[in-house]
């Protein structure tokens, strides 16, 4: 075979992987949003801290624009009281997930959520830890959480949400094992920040959570 052909086979070969090796690439690494609320994929549902043995309530309402309401009372009791708004990411169109939800895919979640009285809300993110988390027992999945300011739309980078010193306590680890598992996620939930008043009725509007990775491009770009 000529030299040259030789030559511009080869060349053609390298720009050919070198192309898909760009495809890949982005598909794995490129810009990725996604909604998670509100949809009809996942199921929405009212949380508080009754199976920690706590008195907190919460009521959901789901308005005409998909957003949701949950009328909430943080009542005394438990050192960490708590009610809000949880998706559950193992139920995908009202059947069990085949998996669970990989949020290692994404890098950043926006939460768009408006309150009554309370200035913060906590993100709490809930993953099956292999070796401490068991089936069914809420408790025991790795909570990852970050507290955000209310009645604004925010973007927090997943790298920020910390696992909560009294879980660690509850396995027996003396100081943060720094361990997420964000690619076994189980459950999304929104409730109360800090300072919140006790026994008084408050809201918790959650208007969308969306996830991203990269920057989204520019228009015409």
């Amino acid at each position: 075979m000529n030299r040259k052909v030789v030559i511009a086979v080869s060349s053609g070969l390298i720009l050919l992987v070198a192309v898909l090796a760009f495809f890949v690439l982005q598909k794995k690494f490129g810009f990725r949003e996604m909604a998670i609320f509100p949809t009809e994929t996942y199921e929405v549902y009212a949380v508080n801290d009754s199976i920690a043995g706590g008195y907190s309530t919460s009521e959901i309402h789901v308005a005409n624009d998909g957003s949701v309401l949950a009328n909430v009372n943080i009542r005394s009791g438990k050192a960490y009281s708590y009610a809000g708004v949880g998706v559950n990411l193992l139920s995908v169109n009202h059947r069990p997930a085949a998996e669970f939800f990989d949020f290692d895919r994404f890098d950043s979640i926006e939460v768009d959520v408006r309150t009554g009285r309370m200035q913060t809300v906590e993100v709490r993110i809930l993953n099956n830890d292999p070796v401490y988390s068991r089936a069914g027992e809420l408790l025991s999945y790795r909570p990852k959480t970050k507290i955000v300011p209310a009645n604004m739309q925010t973007k927090i980078a997943l790298a920020d949400f910390k696992t909560p010193e009294w879980w660690l306590a509850e396995q027996g680890l003396d100081k943060d094992d720094y361990l997420s598992y964000f690619d076994r996620g189980v459950i999304l939930a929104v409730v109360n920040g800090e300072k919140v008043m006790r026994g008084i009725p408050d809201e918790i509007e959650l208007k969308s959570i969306r996830l991203w990775r990269g920057n989204k491009p520019e228009e015409g770009k």
